[in-house]
């Protein structure tokens, strides 16, 4: 009769480099996917008069329950402005559980601020476009687990803007509460879903202020021919003028910018603000040009003004 350290020598030989494998294979695994079945079953060899038999244990197994979290931030730090036109505000919302997932979306003004729109900013431009942007009914659709979502909310022009706050906010449409609620039966595949450490809810106030009319730029353009006539033939002059409208407190600064159209020539010293000349040399005073851009600096006025720049192309 073989001893029981013989034939255990042969089982560790079989088994010992298997439990090796799998051992190893578990380091480099990603986050198991919610809904996943583990299961487990062990085998035994014993010997009885002299034969060794083989025998095996019951299955064990337990599903992968979805964590739910959940998050919300501004996309900037800084105060947003609401005057008589329609504002634009924008913010992110993520998926941060570990299945997919829906969220219920929340939007809760402050001070008079009426919200238009709410909708995904597809090309992360901070503008609502209807032709790209799509408008939301409070609920985002299905995310993947770290997909996140960039919101845009259109808020109504209003007549006499008041400081407030926009409070967007987002919870797991499964459910959220306490940390290490239970949802039996509701997560991915069937599995039960338990609420992270975000308690599956987050929101983030965005403040508002009450804004100023914003400064304008207008371009108008004339043209005079060598024979007399407003035909852009070569050797015409055209005249640019633009009129910078800066209401009452609305900038720090104010610079204009504008660049040589191609297939023009700027024509020297044609540089002029509210009627003065400025050189074209970048010295003292407020404006220069150095043949590809015409650029003036203008006074930030305490009440509203209105300033007037020209200058002069030639068509060769």
């Amino acid at each position: 009769m073989r001893s029981c350290r013989s034939w255990s020598r042969g089982v560790r030989k079989s088994i010992f480099p298997i439990v090796l494998l799998a051992t190893a294979e578990q380091h480099g695994l990603a986050q198991t996917v919610p809904g996943t079945t583990i299961s487990n079953r062990a085998d035994f060899l014993y010997e009885i008069g002299g034969e060794i038999r083989r025998g095996s244990s019951n299955t064990v197994a337990f599903t992968v329950a979805e964590r739910l979290d959940v998050g919300v931030s501004a996309d900037s730090a800084t105060p947003i402005p609401i005057a008589s036109v329609p504002t634009t505000v924008t913010a992110t919302v993520t998926n941060l559980g570990s299945g997919r997932e829906a969220l219920d979306l929340s939007v809760r003004p402050s001070g008079g601020v009426r919200v238009e729109q709410l909708a995904i900013d597809r090309d992360g431009d901070a503008r609502f476009d209807a032709a790209v942007d799509q408008p939301l009914a409070g609920t985002t659709p299905v995310l993947a687990p770290g997909e996140a979502l960039h919101l845009v909310a259109v808020i109504a022009a209003t007549d006499a803007p008041v400081d407030g706050t926009l409070v967007i906010g987002a919870r797991a449409q499964t459910g959220s509460g306490e940390v290490d609620q239970l949802f039996p039966g509701r997560g991915d595949e069937g599995g039960d879903a338990v609420v992270g450490p975000t308690g599956a809810t987050a929101g983030v106030t965005l403040p508002l202020v009450a804004g100023r009319s914003a400064p304008t730029l207008a371009k108008q353009q004339s043209v005079r021919a060598p024979d007399g006539s407003a035909r852009p033939i070569s050797g015409a002059i055209v005249t640019y003028t633009l009129v910078a409208t800066l209401p009452a407190g609305s900038a720090r600064e104010a610079r204009i910018e504008d660049p040589v159209p191609a297939g023009t020539r700027y024509v020297a010293n044609s540089l002029t603000l509210d009627g003065a000349a400025l050189s074209d040399a970048a010295d003292a005073d407020a404006g220069e040009c150095d043949g590809r851009l015409v650029a003036v600096a203008l006074a930030v006025p305490i009440a509203a003004a209105t300033h007037a720049v020209t200058f002069q192309v030639r068509l060769p």
